[in-house]
């Protein structure tokens, strides 16, 4: 019997970080391009670009994490908020 094993390269996780980065990738290749061919302004007006780009990801994916987490952690079946103990050591939370 194979074992069948996945690795982080593997699934639909790692295609979903693929397709994340890729337009950071292109930015990157795209300043590399300009500076190379030395067009400070196309390279200035990448990065600006790149940076508005990142800024708007970065929000809409905390919007997305921060109203989709309740409905996530019910799906799972998470419990409540963590609650930090005060006082006990880890031997008492672990033996109730």
């Amino acid at each position: 019997m194979a074992s069948q094993t996945n690795t982080l390269t593997e699934g639909p996780l790692a295609k979903q970080i693929f397709l994340v980065s890729l337009p950071l990738a292109l930015s990157n290749l795209l300043v590399a391009r300009f500076y190379g061919a030395r067009h400070p302004k196309d390279v200035e007006k990448t990065v600006h670009s790149a940076a508005i780009i990142s800024a708007v990801a970065g929000v809409v994916l905390l919007l997305i994490g921060l109203l989709g987490s309740p409905a996530m952690l019910r799906l799972l079946h998470g419990g409540g908020p963590c609650r930090r103990s005060s006082g006990q050591n880890s031997s008492d939370r672990h033996s109730r």
